[in-house]
C-alpha cells in the first residue's frame, strides 16, 4: 500500500502556525514567532503541503459541499480539524473554494529478500 509522505512536520512550540492550531495547544508557543490576535469571522484554512489536506478553524458551524465529478456530498465543519479532499474534487464553504489537485505518493516498502541456499548443502557438526 502506498504511503503518503509528510512533507512538512509539526514540532510542538517550534512551528508557530501548527502549534497555534493544534488541538492540544492551550497557550501561545514558547518560541518567539510572529503573532497577532484577530476576531475570526470566517473559516480559516491552512493547506498542508502537496497533500490535498487542510487544517481549519471555524468560528461557527458551517456546511461544506464537496463535488467529485457527478457525486456531491456535504460535511459539517465545526471547531478545528483536518479536512481531506479526494484527488480532483472541489470543496465549497461559505467564503472559500478548495481544489484537490496534487499529491505525492511513494511506496517505501520493499519485497522480502530471502537468500537462496544450494540444494545439496549439508550442515557439518563437531
Amino acid at each position: 500500500m502506498p504511503e503518503t509522505l509528510p512533507i512538512l512536520t509539526y514540532i510542538p512550540n517550534e512551528d508557530c502556525e501548527g502549534t497555534l492550531i493544534h488541538p492540544s495547544t492551550n497557550a501561545l508557543p514558547n518560541k518567539a514567532c510572529e503573532q497577532g490576535l484577530l476576531s475570526l469571522e470566517y473559516t480559516y484554512w491552512m493547506p498542508l503541503h502537496m497533500s490535498n489536506e487542510w487544517l481549519y478553524v471555524t468560528p461557527n458551524t458551517e456546511v461544506f459541499t464537496v463535488l467529485c465529478g457527478s457525486m456531491k456530498f456535504q460535511l459539517t465543519l465545526h471547531n478545528r480539524r483536518r479536512l481531506y479532499l479526494p484527488l480532483r474534487c472541489k470543496g465549497y464553504s461559505t467564503h472559500s473554494t478548495l481544489y484537490a489537485l496534487s499529491t505525492i505518493v511513494q511506496n517505501n516498502s520493499k519485497d522480502d529478500v530471502l537468500p537462496l541456499a544450494p540444494s545439496g548443502l549439508r550442515l557439518l557438526s563437531n
